[in-house]
């Protein structure tokens, strides 16, 4: 008999984990922000890689997960793992309510990594691709 050996599979990540960590939003905005998903659904989707990890809309799967709402997805491919980090600095940094303080933290982290504004151009010129799942054509809010 001929012993075969297994090979361990690789290690996928969790799915739905955030590509990044971000403080947290206060708990005054999250509470208005479930109170709108709780009334309105989902109205915009969240943004995930190829393995299902939240490069924007942490908060909106939490809420939706807790709600039991359907939570729709675009599917970003093809980035490396620093332009996915850079993709969701940006996207928050450019919508979230963070101190000024906050924000130079959030920065001096990728500045400590060596990850430069350079690849966050590239990284948002890249984002011109995108592949949605599922298809968004109905007009009703996710419930």
């Amino acid at each position: 008999m001929t012993k075969t050996s297994k090979l361990p599979r690789p290690r996928k990540p969790k799915p739905y984990q955030p590509i990044l960590e971000l403080p947290p939003l206060p708990d005054d905005q999250f509470a208005a922000l479930r109170e709108n998903i709780g009334i309105n659904g989902i109205l915009v989707p969240i943004l995930i890689d190829e393995d299902r990890q939240i490069i924007d809309g942490c908060h909106r799967h939490r809420i939706a997960t807790d709600l039991g709402y359907q939570c729709p997805e675009i599917v970003q491919e093809g980035l490396s793992d620093e332009e996915k980090r850079l993709l969701a600095r940006a996207l928050n940094l450019s919508r979230r309510q963070l101190s000024q303080e906050e924000k130079r933290q959030v920065t001096a982290t990728f500045e400590n990594r060596g990850e430069s504004g350079a690849t966050l151009s590239r990284t948002a010129a890249s984002q011109q691709v995108v592949r949605t799942t599922p298809t968004l054509s109905s007009s009703r809010p996710f419930r």
